[in-house]
């Protein structure tokens, strides 16, 4: 939505920007974010991720913000029991997914295990990786053998939730952040008008699924797709970024688009990826049980639209269309 002082730039392969800030805050927002993907992108020869999947070393040292960041995939890897799994890259990379989607959109990949970034990685043993900080030793984080890291379903949402917390303790009091539609939007009822937020179609962005106008506080808003993020393999099939670990396979659910609204953004961005795996018969049910506070609006593959109650928890005023055109 247009509003006063905003920012735009490209991090993590998506556009992101930030709005009601100061430029100051523009500025460091644009840093954090580039840094975390110099960190965290298994795209990325010289990042901490690609080190680790690179090496058959069984011990690793890692920087404090790669530790947190994995940390925090793990407890939703047994909040969701797996259904949200990070270590998924070599998965995606047989699939074709070895390198950053904008080179590769043109391409009609096959399988590639033997990709650049994961040539040497033959280890037959689990790994370890540790933190030191303060002369404080963190507890060790275990990666079973084989594994590849992929923090790409988590570390968007992470980052832009790790900044608004920041800037709210620096003493802003209004702002929002987007991270390619990972959105943290915050206020409070002395700034003046709530924040709105347009949610769009998955194929055609210049039309709009729903329209939340927020009440103050804080919210986290993910919305999460195939679409975007899909090729072709020389065989003729089509393969997406949406793993079901149940199938090792690109996810095959009636959900063409899930967004979730919840306090916290990261946790928005992980149910908004599970909603997709499962499908609108088992995933909503399961959503109440894990996370009865969140709300949903799902896009299916027909062009329907289902939305549930909660919304009316995060928003002054809503307005959720019926049906977009299907796919």
């Amino acid at each position: 939505m247009p509003h006063k002082n905003m920012h735009t730039f490209r991090a993590m392969n998506t556009m992101c920007s930030t709005l009601g800030l100061s430029n100051a805050s523009h500025r460091e927002v644009e840093a954090w974010m580039a840094y975390v993907e110099q960190k965290a992108s298994r795209f990325l020869p010289n990042s901490e991720i690609t080190r680790i999947n690179q090496s058959d070393a069984p011990l690793h040292i890692v920087s404090a913000l790669i530790y947190h960041l994995m940390r925090e995939a793990e407890v939703y890897y047994r909040e969701t029991d797996g259904l949200f799994c990070h270590y998924l890259g070599k998965q995606l990379s047989s699939l074709g997914y070895a390198e950053s989607f904008e080179r590769m959109r043109d391409k009609f990949p096959a399988g590639n295990e033997n990709s650049l970034l994961y040539r040497s990685n033959q280890a037959a043993q689990p790994k370890q990786i540790y933190c030191f900080k303060n002369g404080k030793a963190y507890t060790p984080i275990t990666i079973d053998a084989g594994n590849w890291i992929d923090l790409g379903g988590i570390a968007k949402g992470w980052s832009v939730q790790k900044m608004a917390d920041w800037l709210q303790k620096e003493g802003r009091r209004e702002g929002l952040l987007n991270a390619g539609g990972d959105i943290v939007a915050w206020s409070d009822e002395a700034t003046g008008l709530p924040w709105q937020i347009q949610i769009l179609e998955p194929r055609d962005e210049k039309r709009e699924v729903a329209r939340l106008t927020l009440h103050a506080g804080t919210v986290g808003i993910a919305t999460s797709s195939w679409e975007k993020r899909r090729w072709r393999q020389s065989n003729g099939s089509v393969s997406h970024h949406i793993i079901d670990p149940r199938t090792q396979k690109s996810a095959s659910s009636d959900i063409w688009q899930a967004t979730v609204l919840l306090p916290d953004l990261t946790a928005a961005e992980v149910y908004a990826k599970c909603l997709l795996i499962l499908g609108t018969e088992q995933g909503p049910p399961w959503l109440r049980q894990r996370k009865p506070e969140a709300a949903y609006v799902l896009v299916k593959n027909d062009g329907s639209i289902e939305a549930n109650r909660n919304i009316e928890n995060y928003c002054v005023a809503y307005e959720v269309k019926q049906h977009v055109e299907c796919i």
